[in-house]
């Protein structure tokens, strides 16, 4: 499982053993989408972090949004 790049979801419909107990199998739809959802966020998390800490260089696309949103994009970026 360590450095398997697919995200729960992926492994839930797969079927695969992700190390999720089997009991997961018989959550309501809801719930698994819930689920997921936490699952995405926790990935975001980890390449936030690896971002912070300077492991990871963000790409041209994730550094589009200002941080000052009132600037035009040529008072941003020059």
């Amino acid at each position: 499982m360590k450095g398997d790049k697919r995200n729960l979801a992926d492994l839930l419909k797969d079927g695969e053993d992700s190390g999720v107990p089997d009991y997961i199998g018989t959550f309501p739809f809801t719930v698994k989408k819930h689920v997921c959802a936490l699952e995405k966020v926790r990935l975001n998390g980890i390449e936030r972090r690896k971002i912070v800490g300077g492991e990871n260089k963000p790409k041209d696309d994730e550094a589009q949004l200002p941080i000052i949103h009132e600037l035009k994009e040529n008072e941003v970026w020059n």
